[in-house]
């Protein structure tokens, strides 16, 4: 919306931090399958887009939310597997699938819009690899993430303390962090959600605070242990 109305960018990269089953993969995806149908062109280019997953074994979730919320393959896209992993839209936008495990691709190239699944299984290399890609058409990055468990995600820790001292001290910062809570999804049945929380809370308290109640814990005290 701020692209289509010429309005100055306020944020360039949007995290969507919370407990396990919000709706953050579900949000995202349609969100970038959405941004490309309204936006198939920057520049004089097609638009093309990549979401980042830890590894190739880790995609059948984005997948399967594309082929649950657009059912049109054939019609609206083509869809191609290895080794390209992408969607090839009828107007010309291109969505890839690219595994963190391959650092030298992240590093190539102009993208348009960036989305990080599941940002703290991956490490803050790939997240400094992918944003400079966007910078050519001033472009985004959205990211899900479930609350740090050990030193891989705390680059994600830190950005929203950072978000939050900024916040505080009223000075910019292009990080936004906007909660995603399963209390409020309909897909998720609720009296077992709080059977499954009430268990966690017994057996470990700490796992609970991050995965059921989806608080960012203090940097130094990942909710399980390092491995």
């Amino acid at each position: 919306q701020e692209r289509a109305a010429g309005h100055k960018r306020d944020f360039r990269r949007l995290f969507l931090p919370g407990d396990r089953g919000g709706g953050k993969a579900f949000l995202a995806g349609v969100g970038t399958v959405t941004a490309w149908i309204k936006f198939p062109r920057f520049g004089t280019k097609p638009a093309l887009a990549w979401q980042v997953v830890s590894s190739f074994r880790e995609r059948r979730e984005i997948e399967r939310e594309i082929a649950d919320c657009f059912p049109f393959e054939g019609l609206w896209y083509v869809r191609r597997l290895a080794p390209e992993h992408e969607y090839r839209f009828v107007n010309g936008a291109l969505l890839v699938t690219q595994s963190a495990d391959d650092k030298e691709a992240l590093r190539q190239g102009t993208v348009d819009f960036l989305y990080l699944n599941e940002a703290t299984k991956l490490t803050v290399d790939t997240y400094i690899a992918g944003i400079p890609r966007l910078k050519d058409h001033d472009g985004l990055c959205i990211a899900t993430s479930n609350p740090p468990k050990n030193d891989r995600g705390r680059w994600v820790k830190k950005l929203w303390d950072t978000a939050e001292e900024r916040k505080e001290a009223e000075q910019p910062f292009s990080v936004r962090f906007v909660s995603i809570k399963s209390a409020g999804n309909d897909g998720v049945s609720q009296d077992a959600a709080d059977d499954v929380a009430d268990q966690v809370r017994v057996l470990d308290p700490r796992a609970a605070a991050a995965d059921i109640d989806g608080g960012m814990l203090r940097l130094g005290e990942a909710a399980y242990g390092k491995f």
